[in-house]
């Protein structure tokens, strides 16, 4: 493959990240005026791609902080 056709691809790639940016903020924006919370649909979505166990570790750190803190 020349240099030529690894840029075309590069750039053709970034376009559709492009689009699909768009897409995503389109979707946070109906989310949000159905009267969801974008910062909260986003933690979600972080803590979903965690594995299970880690999640549950992170849930029960962030809960002993929080009592140790009285929040």
């Amino acid at each position: 493959m020349e240099l030529q056709q690894y840029v075309d691809r590069i750039e053709q790639l970034n376009g559709e990240m492009d689009g699909i940016r768009a897409d995503i903020r389109e979707v946070f924006a109906n989310a949000k005026a159905e009267g969801f919370s974008a910062k909260a649909i986003r933690e979600v979505i972080k803590l979903k791609k965690m594995p299970a166990a880690d999640r549950a570790e992170l849930e029960f750190e962030v809960q002993k902080y929080k009592e140790l803190l009285c929040l």
